[in-house]
């Protein structure tokens, strides 16, 4: 079955400021809580496993490895790390 990426493009050519430092608000929020979840799997070792083509492919970060990063980090996946 092939994959279908779905793209969608927004203008903000007639956003007023009220909506763009709104805008500009969420993604600082974003990107300091993605920085929050990247530090904490960078620092305690987090090791994270995936289902990929009918195999289980593991992940481990830490500062000694050279990274081979999936494409994306299932927040499920990193909680159950978390909590355990």
């Amino acid at each position: 079955m092939p994959k279908f990426i779905r793209t969608s493009t927004l203008s903000l050519k007639y956003s007023n400021q009220n909506k763009l430092d709104e805008l500009n608000s969420f993604i600082q929020e974003y990107k300091r809580v993605a920085n929050l979840y990247l530090d904490y799997i960078w620092n305690n070792n987090i090791q994270i496993s995936f289902p990929k083509k009918n195999k289980i492919v593991t992940y481990k970060f830490n500062n000694k490895n050279h990274l081979n990063l999936p494409m994306m980090l299932s927040n499920v996946e990193i909680n159950k790390q978390i909590n355990q």
